[in-house]
């Protein structure tokens, strides 16, 4: 038999904790198993509760194999202590869950990234001060052995370690979950033999629920938000594509996805063409025609046209390959500037007067400033830029062999 600590026996009813007991426990314990009601019907939730029992589940069986005060235990005081935990768990996913509004795309998006965000730090934190972070991590371990009634444990112990350890696993484990609590991606439970796959209750689009004739621009765009954040790209990179999506419905609108043309193409290169620069904090209230129409204002760069263009180029290249389109029409529509070529000029003999003269010394010495006075030497000397320069140490200048050198690699 395949073992599954989530099952499910009927549709309709909520899923199931399942706790295998390990062999040389079996005969203290008098049971093979047990099994306690999770009250939840949602998968992705019960996933994330079902985890966390699990994690208390073994350390109480190691608990119970080196302490023999701890093999007074039974099933049902083992279920008891979990009955708790489940209480505690459920509220934290449902807080979480009913404190997002699902209803508003942007919220919704807002809080995947938020949750990649914290995340990546949280892993971050591990990779580069792992040792601190097990230490801030120890009041926790001991605060849920103090709430299930046991003593402190040392440090050092092995079970210790264990439920310290199965605390990290558990926090990725929610990242992940709450991931899948706000994408709505669809998952069947885990099965043991002889039980009933359930599919899960999914918010979501499903790709393949809509045909590919009728989808609309719109869903499309979420589809590809949502495959962004699937593939674990950056929360900025998400951000980029999801400004460029919002413009792309605001100027051509939500229409079928298999109406588009050259024309869509060449009217959202116009567009971008002709809107104002930090258009939403300068002019947060006027429409997009509003914006298009207005003059003598500084419109958006180069660099910053081609960054929302080429988020819809990769969008419909990979509607392409999930066969919504069969055509990138938007491709080659936005040409390429020809860069201006940029002379470089050096200043004269006069200019350089200018900035090392007398004046320097009355801005910079006699306003107890030096290192305005010798930043200027040393980058007219050295030919060293602005922030070499202002990163060097008063140790990185000395004297060698009767001549003074600059020693940056020391």
């Amino acid at each position: 038999m395949k073992n599954s600590y989530l099952v499910h026996r009927k549709t309709g009813s909520s899923y199931l904790f399942r706790s295998v007991v390990p062999l040389d426990l079996q005969p203290l314990l008098e049971s093979k198993q047990f099994q306690l009601s999770l009250g939840c019907g949602i998968l992705s939730q019960s996933k994330i509760l079902s985890f966390h029992l699990n994690t208390i589940t073994q350390f109480i069986y190691n608990l119970i194999r080196e302490n023999p005060e701890m093999k007074k235990l039974t099933i049902s005081d083992i279920k008891e202590i979990l009955k708790l935990e489940l209480e505690k768990s459920k509220r934290h996913v449902q807080h979480y869950y009913l404190g997002t509004n699902r209803f508003s795309e942007t919220d919704r998006l807002k809080s995947l990234l938020n949750n990649q965000e914290q995340e990546e730090q949280f892993k971050q934190n591990l990779k580069q001060n792992y040792r601190q972070t097990l230490k801030e991590l120890n009041p926790k371990v001991n605060l849920v052995l103090e709430e299930q009634g046991y003593d402190p444990e040392p440090i050092n112990s092995l079970e210790f370690k264990q439920l310290r350890e199965g605390l990290i696993q558990l926090k990725l484990e929610q990242f992940e979950q709450k991931r899948i609590l706000l994408s709505g991606n669809s998952n069947v439970v885990e099965n043991s033999e002889g039980m009933e796959p359930v599919e899960s209750v999914s918010t979501s689009v499903q790709l393949n629920s809509v045909k590919d004739n009728s989808l609309s621009l719109s869903v499309l765009c979420k589809n590809f938000l949502q495959s962004r954040v699937d593939r674990g790209s950056t929360p900025l990179t998400i951000m980029d594509c999801q400004n460029s999506t919002n413009l792309l419905l605001e100027t051509i609108g939500d229409i079928p996805v298999n109406t588009l043309g050259h024309s869509h193409g060449r009217e959202f290169v116009q567009t971008l063409k002709k809107l104002p620069k930090n258009r939403k904090s300068r002019f947060p209230n006027k429409t997009l025609s509003d914006l298009v129409e207005m003059e003598n204002v500084e419109l958006m760069g180069e660099k910053t046209i081609s960054k929302l263009f080429s988020k819809i180029i990769t969008m419909v290249n990979w509607s392409i390959n999930q066969g919504y389109v069969k055509e990138n029409f938007f491709k080659g529509k936005l040409e390429p500037t020809r860069q201006k070529q940029i002379i470089e000029k050096h200043f004269t003999p006069s200019e350089l007067e200018l900035i090392c003269g007398n004046d320097l010394k009355k801005d910079s010495l006699d306003k107890d400033r030096p290192e305005r006075y010798w930043v200027a030497f040393i980058s007219l000397y050295s030919g060293s830029r602005l922030n070499e320069t202002c990163q060097m140490n008063v140790s990185d200048i000395r004297e060698q062999d009767g001549i003074w050198v600059i020693d940056r690699f020391r």
